[in-house]
C-alpha cells in the first residue's frame, strides 16, 4: 500500500477535470509536449513574490524588492516587470485604505490528506482577522462574486482556521471571514519613445485592484473539505494503479484555449501537428474529395 497523497487545491482541480491529465503530469511524470510555464503564471508569481517581501506594506515595499522576486521566478522581460511594478503600486493603494495588517505570507495548512498556503493573514486593531486570497487577471469578472461563498480554495482554508489562529495565537472566535483581492493586468506596450516611468504611469491608469469581503457566516468549508478528500482518494488510488484506470476528459483537451501539455499522450501526435495531418481547405481553395487521395492518419 502506498503511502496518501496530500492533496492541494491545484491538484484536487487538476484530477476533477481530467483524471489521465493528473495521471501523466503526477504519477507517471512524462515530458510535457512543451516545456514552458505559461506566462500568466509567472507574471502572478512574481506579483506574490515581492508583495511577501515587503508584507504588502507601501513603506518597505522598494523596486529591488521586485527585481529579486522576478530574478527568483525566470522573469528576465523589463516590460513585463515594470507593467507588475504599476500592478503592486495600484494595489498597495487598495491595501493602504484597508487599514489591515499583514500578520503573515504564505501559511501552511493541513493535515496528512490535503495541504494549502494561504497567500495572507490580515488583521485589523480590534483583533478581527482575515484570510486572504491574492489573484491576478487580466480582467475584473463581476460574476465571480456570486460564486465566492462556495469558492473551494477560500472554504478549504477556512477549515483549518484553528490551525491558523493557533500558530499566530489568533482569537478563534475573531476570524471575520476572507478576503478576495484581484488585481487586473494592462495588455499595452511599452512604447520605446517614452521612459520606463511614463510607460509605468500609463499602466497604472489602466489597472485596478479589487476586494471582495466574505463573511464566515456565508462559508461552507466543510463541504470543501470533504470535496477534496474525494480528490485525495481518487488520487491514492490511481498511484496505485495504470493510466487505463485514469478516466480521460475530452473537454479538458483545450482548457482556457491552451492545449493540453500532455495532447500527445492521448492523441498520439503533438496538437500544432493536426494542420499537418488534418489539411483545411476554405472557399479559395477547396476542390472535390476523391476516395482514392484522402489523407489518412499513419
Amino acid at each position: 500500500m502506498t503511502d496518501a497523497i496530500r492533496m492541494s487545491h491545484s491538484s484536487a482541480n487538476l484530477i476533477n477535470s481530467c483524471e489521465r491529465k493528473y495521471f501523466y503530469k503526477k504519477v507517471s511524470q512524462v515530458a510535457p509536449d512543451v516545456e514552458q510555464e505559461q506566462r500568466h503564471f509567472v507574471l502572478g508569481k512574481v506579483f506574490h513574490l515581492a508583495l511577501e517581501k515587503c508584507l504588502h506594506r507601501s513603506e518597505e515595499y522598494s523596486e529591488e524588492m521586485l527585481a529579486d522576486a522576478a530574478h527568483e521566478e525566470g522573469l528576465d522581460n523589463e516590460q513585463d516587470i515594470a507593467m507588475i511594478h504599476g500592478m503592486i503600486l495600484k494595489y498597495l493603494i487598495l491595501h493602504r485604505k484597508s487599514e489591515l495588517e499583514v500578520a503573515i505570507c504564505e501559511i501552511a495548512v493541513g493535515n496528512d490528506k490535503t495541504i494549502g498556503y494561504v497567500d495572507a493573514i490580515m488583521k485589523d486593531d480590534c483583533g478581527f482577522w482575515y484570510i486572504c486570497d491574492l489573484k491576478t487577471a487580466g480582467r475584473f469578472d463581476d460574476n465571480l462574486m456570486a460564486r465566492l461563498i462556495k469558492d473551494q480554495q477560500l472554504n478549504l482554508y477556512a477549515y483549518f482556521i484553528d490551525q491558523i489562529a493557533e500558530k499566530l495565537d489568533l482569537d478563534i472566535e475573531k476570524f471575520a471571514g476572507c478576503l478576495y483581492r484581484v488585481t487586473t493586468k494592462a495588455t499595452i506596450k511599452w512604447n520605446k519613445r517614452e521612459t520606463r516611468q511614463e510607460y509605468i504611469e500609463r499602466v497604472f491608469e489602466r489597472i485596478e485592484s479589487y476586494s471582495i469581503f466574505i463573511p464566515k457566516e456565508m462559508l461552507k468549508p466543510k463541504a470543501a473539505y470533504d470535496t477534496i478528500i474525494k480528490a485525495q482518494e481518487r488520487a491514492t488510488k490511481l498511484k496505485e494503479s495504470d493510466e487505463t484506470e485514469a478516466k480521460q476528459c475530452f473537454n479538458s483537451c483545450f482548457d482556457y484555449f491552451r492545449p493540453c501539455d500532455f495532447f500527445s499522450q492521448c492523441y498520439g501526435y503533438k496538437h500544432f501537428e493536426g494542420q499537418d495531418k488534418f489539411p483545411v481547405e476554405n472557399s479559395y481553395s477547396a476542390k472535390p474529395l476523391k476516395q482514392d487521395e484522402l489523407y489518412f492518419l499513419e
